[in-house]
């Protein structure tokens, strides 16, 4: 009896940690890994394998996810004519929400870039003078165009309509093909015929629709512990990743800011309405940040062609390390604003500008009244080369700067 008592005890104890086990394992059972796929999917599939994939990021986006969750797209796929993604979910520490990749090829692309709409309807455009055209085009006015594509080729843009200057700048021209005034919302282009014939596409950033802009590709919109890895993000009417108020999350592995309109990444965009005002403990790592702009645009009015490949606003304790960084007029750079922005690790990138005429590596400073809120940046083991002005503008308290290789400054 004793014996008996002993081994229903032994197995009653058994039982309870198989249990405990089960229950401690439990969220790793729930955890789900989508698939995504522009070319074999369907929105009316599970999306939980790969021969069930969804197909649009319309879809995804309307799918509130877990912690540990995956959402996989399918390599050399492009979503274009869709929406801009939103990641509006948080992982936990343990388990993070990730955005990666699945199948071989080249990165699966998510782009804004398209045909401005209505450019290809005759009655559209007006004549303004000789060889030159406009149209009225809905949300010109909430966004400055600062790219365009005619016959798939970009062209530099003009600072105003009359030729009254002598640096190029001014007037549209063969060479410098477009402008936009925003006052009274209408795109200018060079044409000696109605636009719509002259040309087989004319393409922008995008995108604009029903006077709603579409202000970057992918929006972190209160997400903490994401990871966004192995994606090309290209075009948008501000930058290509957007944040707000999301903090602890990797960009590791992307190909980021083709064909962008303003910026690669912005760190506390103003353009995302979030609960925090904060984007804290972000992690950007051996991604190709690359306008793809190969233009000499002037500087001129405080604007050059395509910005900034990351823009620092209202953040703390972000490591950017081991990107490649190039053709941005700041290749890195803080906005000013009331929240300090403090304890950034910057090293092991290369920023470079070979196609621009000007441009500077990094600048550390804010508005005038914020300049003692930018403190506390290690910049070090970088290699700054091919810039036109200067490698580094810093104005700002407890700064470390060292170790890194500057050469090739062209005017600095």
């Amino acid at each position: 009896m004793f014996i008996k008592l002993r081994m229903d005890g032994v197995m009653y104890r058994i039982k309870i940690v198989i249990f405990l086990s089960f229950v401690c394992l439990m969220p790793l059972f729930s955890q789900t890994t989508y698939y995504v796929s522009s070319s074999q999917g369907n929105d009316n599939n599970t999306g939980t394998s790969e021969i069930t994939p969804w197909k649009t990021i319309a879809k995804v986006n309307s799918v509130n996810f877990q912690p540990g969750d995956r959402m996989l797209f399918k390599r050399s796929d492009k979503w274009e004519h869709d929406e801009g993604l939103l990641i509006k979910n948080s992982g936990t520490a343990n388990d993070r929400i990730i955005y990666g990749t699945y199948n071989d090829g080249i990165k699966p692309a998510i782009t804004l870039r398209e045909a401005v709409p209505g450019w290809d309807s005759p009655g559209n455009w007006s004549q303004y003078s000789t060889n030159v055209w406009y149209m009225t085009v809905s949300g010109a006015t909430t966004q400055m165009w600062l790219r365009l594509w005619l016959d798939n080729m970009e062209y530099v843009r003009t600072q105003g309509l009359d030729a009254n200057n002598d640096d190029g700048t001014y007037g549209i021209t063969s060479t410098n093909r477009f402008f936009v005034d925003r006052g009274n919302a209408r795109l200018y282009v060079y044409a000696t015929s109605n636009p719509s014939s002259f040309y087989s596409s004319i393409e922008y950033s995008g995108r604009v629709r029903d006077g709603e802009t579409i202000f970057h590709t992918i929006t972190l919109k209160d997400a903490d512990y994401v990871t966004i890895d192995g994606l090309d993000v290209q075009g948008s009417m501000y930058s290509a990743i957007g944040l707000a108020g999301s903090d602890n999350v990797i960009i590791k592995n992307c190909n980021i800011g083709k064909y962008s309109n303003w910026a690669g990444i912005f760190g506390q965009s103003p353009f995302i309405s979030a609960s925090d005002n904060t984007s804290d403990n972000v992690i950007i790592e051996n991604n190709l940040i690359d306008s793809d702009r190969k233009l000499m645009q002037f500087f001129y009015d405080g604007i050059a062609n395509v910005e900034y490949g990351i823009v620092q606003g209202r953040t703390d304790s972000w490591n950017i390390r081991n990107n490649t960084i190039i053709n941005w007029t700041f290749g890195i750079f803080t906005l000013g604003g009331e929240v300090p922005v403090t304890n950034h690790n910057i090293y092991n990138n290369d920023i470079s500008a070979p196609d621009l005429v000007y441009s500077k590596a990094m600048q550390i400073n804010g508005n005038n009244n914020v300049n003692s809120g930018y403190s506390n940046f290690n910049v070090y083991n970088n290699y700054f080369h091919d810039l036109n002005t200067s490698a580094l503008n810093i104005s700002s308290n407890g700064n470390k700067i060292y170790f890194n290789i500057i050469e090739n400054m062209r005017f600095s």
